[in-house]
């Protein structure tokens, strides 16, 4: 370790200048993550819901295994006048794409479960021809522009309340908003922790310092988790656990060091001998702790569920970010 330190401590501009540049890149990479994330998770091992699914799909001419909703309420009867060409207007823009098996409607089988007891709330079921149920999340955007473009050209369409849902737009919904809290959390949780560590410290170097490790390992973690998103489904729930122990591993394990190296210079000790002692002690221990928490994250790798497996790969990722950081960038 005192060879390692005193190689950071001798090469430090240039371990600088690499960790700025990889900070550079992932910062640039983290927010394209989000849309590579599975929505669905699920299991690895064949189930019988994964069977049905497959067999709706083969034996059935047009199946409804994966299908969008499209829900109008307005202020008047929606099966009559006006109202009822707006209706058919959306339905017949939603068929003509090509993509659309069909529609199933109030105006194509007359069933009563279309149309609400007042008559102002209806809705139409979109059929989907799609090679997965994953791949219906791509679909979620370009089809809600669609519905949007066709209900703006109607003189009327403030009148109307439209919107699409089903499994795929509600997956895709969870995933932005998953992402937006994220960001707020860190927008809201970052000048609070700057706040504090001036309070702690008395000095803002040495407050700024953990907060910079802190958002450093969000971003490589991110960054890298999309990376492997290419390779293996990664479940949407890592954006959350990202944030949450990034923050929290790299400002903790970057304190430990930033007030290791304090009290070694207190002591009377030159900064290069300080940064000497701090990861021979505080560096160490900030290994240790990082080795521990990724056993307990790896054991997580050996469930056959998307979900658990995905934390555990984002687990791995984020906490060897933070000791990383904390036992080059930072010394340097």
């Amino acid at each position: 370790m005192e060879r390692i330190t005193q190689g950071l401590v001798r090469w430090r501009w240039l371990v600088i200048a690499v960790w700025a540049l990889a900070g550079f890149l992932a910062l640039r990479a983290a927010p394209a993550t989000p849309a590579r994330l599975n929505l669905r998770g699920g299991s690895r091992r064949p189930t019988e819901a994964a069977r049905a699914d497959s067999l709706i799909r083969t034996s059935f001419p047009k199946p409804l295994s994966e299908f969008f909703a499209v829900t109008i309420e307005g202020s008047e009867a929606l099966d009559s006048g006006r109202a009822k060409a707006f209706v058919d207007a959306l339905e017949s823009t939603a068929q003509q794409l090509p993509y659309v098996r069909g529609t199933i409607s109030f105006a194509t089988h007359h069933d009563p479960v279309f149309l609400s007891r007042d008559r102002r709330t209806t809705f139409f079921v979109v059929a989907l021809n799609t090679p997965t149920s994953d791949s219906a999340g791509a679909l979620v955007l370009p089809f809600r522009s669609a519905i949007q473009e066709a209900a703006a050209a109607f003189p009327e369409a403030p009148a109307f309340t439209v919107r699409v849902t089903g499994r795929a737009p509600l997956d895709v919904d969870v995933r932005s908003i998953s992402a937006q809290d994220s960001a707020d959390a860190e927008q809201r949780l970052l000048p609070l922790t700057l706040v504090i560590l001036i309070l702690a410290f008395g000095a803002l170097v040495s407050a700024v310092l953990p907060v910079v490790i802190g958002i450093l390992t969000i971003a490589v973690a991110l960054a890298l988790i999309g990376v492997v998103a290419k390779y293996t489904p990664m479940s949407v729930f890592v954006l959350n656990l990202t944030t949450m122990i990034g923050l929290g591993v790299g400002i903790d394990y970057s304190l430990l060091v930033v007030t290791r190296f304090r009290e070694e210079l207190s002591k009377g000790l030159s900064r290069t001998a300080a940064a000497v002692a701090t990861l021979r002690t505080a560096g160490a221990a900030v290994v240790t702790s990082g080795m521990t928490v990724v056993v307990g994250f790896a054991a997580l790798l050996f469930t056959p569920v998307i979900e658990t497996q995905s934390v555990g790969i984002g687990g791995l990722i984020v906490v060897a970010a933070a000791v990383l950081l904390s036992t080059t960038l930072l010394p340097a």
